[in-house]
């Protein structure tokens, strides 16, 4: 027994004296060694979800290995070095593993762990809702954040003074007609970027407030006067202007023009204002009658529609004497009466007849020069 380690040259004499030589010796080698320390420490730090790597260390922490192995698991190997730094990329999980061989006494050494990296990325996003246009007062908008809600939110309506905070439906009154852009912010601490921000408009206007007006004199047929009419537009809001005079005359986008008629007559004027944003469309016709002295007869029309629509309703005759005698019959094709009247101011609705051409006699004296007349003629009915 030996009480250290180290190198020995053992001597070995065999002796026998009844031989020639009576002894002979020979020499041989001990070698007393101690086993090696075989050990490692493996560093595995809890991984953070939301970070898409993970890195590691490995020890040999013993001593008088002849040969390291290391095995990450992912058909990634070291040999030979004592301290193995190592970052997983994937996710997984992986068998790590190292060997250790003392090839003088034929030691092995085996150390395993499990590596488990199965990050969950999770991130907060904050949809913005829809656009919002609003057309008339007041001016409240309620608006719904994320589904489902975020444990926090924040809301600032852009007009400097609106900030609502963790109210994921929340209603707001705007003050004044503009573009508002407003910033939508979902919260949420347990997840990787903790908060998203979302923007979106909220567009409050006026639609067409109208204030069209058609101005002209009312004509006096015994005087010579201008046919002129005034057309105004005095409203708000107009992303365009149309008018039609009657007479194949048309005119946009002038908020006020004046417009003279060559010859006198009837006519519908018509003026449209429209505001697209809202899908707003007003109108105003109006129709307008001019008559001149020097007119050749009265004016009849040949045809008028007693439809209910306000217009050319009833047969009417115009540069009459309204106070003076008159009188008018209507026939139909067959000749048979369907219409008598002797006030000029009472006028042919049509009744029930059916639509079609109707004969008319027609007594009355001219206005002004108090000339008696009598007129015969045809007039068409169309509903």
């Amino acid at each position: 027994t030996y009480a250290d380690t180290g190198s020995y040259n053992v001597m070995y004499v065999a002796i026998d004296s009844s031989t020639c030589n009576i002894a002979d010796t020979v020499y041989f080698s001990v070698s007393v060694n101690l086993n090696d320390t075989l050990s490692a420490e493996f560093i595995i730090p809890p991984y953070d979800p939301c970070v898409d790597s993970l890195s590691v260390q490995f020890n040999f922490t013993g001593s008088g290995a002849d040969s390291l192995y290391w095995d990450m698991g992912n058909g990634t190997t070291f040999t030979n070095i004592n301290t193995v730094n190592y970052t997983y990329l994937t996710q997984g999980q992986f068998v790590v593993s190292l060997e250790a061989h003392d090839t003088l006494c034929n030691n092995i050494y085996t150390e395993t762990d499990t590596i488990t990296f199965m990050p969950n990325r999770t991130t907060v996003n904050a949809v913005a809702p829809d656009p919002v246009l609003l057309c008339s007062e007041p001016y409240n908008i309620s608006l719904v954040g994320n589904n489902p809600a975020p444990p926090n939110s924040y809301w600032n309506f852009g007009d400097q003074t609106g900030i609502i905070i963790n109210d994921n439906t929340p209603t707001y009154t705007y003050q004044d007609t503009g573009i508002y852009s407003v910033m939508y912010v979902a919260i949420d601490s347990s997840t990787c970027n903790i908060a998203d921000t979302a923007y979106f408009d909220v567009q409050l206007a006026t639609p067409v407030l109208a204030a069209m007006q058609i101005n002209f004199d009312e004509n006096d047929s015994c005087k010579t006067k201008d046919f002129e009419v005034r057309l105004d537009f005095g409203g708000s809001g107009a992303d365009s202007l149309y008018f039609d005079l009657g007479d194949g005359t048309q005119i946009s986008n002038q908020n006020n023009t004046v417009h003279l008629y060559a010859d006198p007559g009837t006519y519908l004027i018509k003026m449209s204002s429209f505001n697209y944003l809202c899908n707003v469309r007003e109108d105003l016709q109006e129709e307008v009658v001019f008559t001149s002295f020097n007119e050749i007869g009265t004016i009849i029309p040949n045809v008028f529609t007693p439809n209910g629509d306000g217009m050319n309703d009833e047969l009417q005759f115009f540069n009459i004497d309204q106070t003076a005698e008159y009188s008018v019959q209507i026939f139909n094709r067959w000749g048979k009466k369907v219409y008598e009247g002797a006030d000029a101011l009472a006028h042919w609705d049509g009744g029930d007849s059916n639509e079609g051409t109707y004969f008319y006699v027609l007594k009355y004296r001219i206005a002004c020069n108090d000339e008696e007349r009598e007129v015969k003629g045809t007039v068409t009915l169309l509903r």
